[in-house]
C-alpha cells in the first residue's frame, strides 16, 4: 500500500515539475538544479518501484507523509520550487490580497 502512494506521489512531483513555465519569473540556476535533483531521484524511485527493487516499509510512513506534503506544495505552487522552499505565505502569490 505504501509503495503504490509513493509511487503515484513520485511521479506526480516528477510530472509537476517536468512541466514547470516559468512565466517571467527570475531564473535561478540554484533552484534549477535543485529541480533538477529532486526530479531525478523521484524519477529513479518511480523506476525502483516499478522494476521491484524498491518497496516502502510500514515503518517509512512518516517518509511517505513527508513526501506527500512536498508533492502538494510543488503542485499547488504549480512546480516552482522557489516558492515551495519560502514557504506557505509564498503559494500563489498571484492572486494574494494585500493586509
Amino acid at each position: 500500500m505504501l509503495t503504490t502512494i509513493t509511487l503515484i506521489l513520485c511521479i506526480v512531483l516528477f510530472v509537476r515539475l517536468f512541466t514547470y513555465r516559468r512565466q517571467g519569473a527570475q531564473y535561478r540556476p540554484g533552484m534549477s538544479w535543485l529541480a533538477v535533483l529532486v526530479m531525478a531521484s523521484s524519477g529513479a524511485a518511480s523506476i525502483f518501484i516499478l522494476d521491484g527493487q524498491l518497496k516502502i516499509q510500514t515503518l517509512a510512513w512518516p517518509l511517505v507523509i513527508l513526501l506527500g506534503v512536498l508533492t502538494a506544495a510543488a503542485v499547488r505552487c504549480e512546480g516552482n520550487l522557489s516558492a515551495v522552499m519560502k514557504g506557505p505565505e509564498h503559494w500563489r502569490a498571484r492572486g494574494k490580497r494585500k493586509h
